[in-house]
């Protein structure tokens, strides 16, 4: 149990104001924009080709 306390201690902190904006964009429909969408697959390809 001590092992898993100090690793939950390590992690870095929540961003709770950008959770809140990203899920504002996901229920108005704006979050995926065409440039997020392409950003997103050319990632996708250099994790393949990695």
């Amino acid at each position: 149990m001590a092992y898993y306390m100090s690793q939950l201690r390590s992690l870095p902190p929540v961003r709770q104001d950008l959770i809140d904006q990203v899920r504002s964009q996901v229920e108005a429909g704006t979050y995926e924009t065409p440039q997020k969408i392409d950003a997103a697959i050319e990632a996708m390809f250099d994790d393949l080709g990695s």
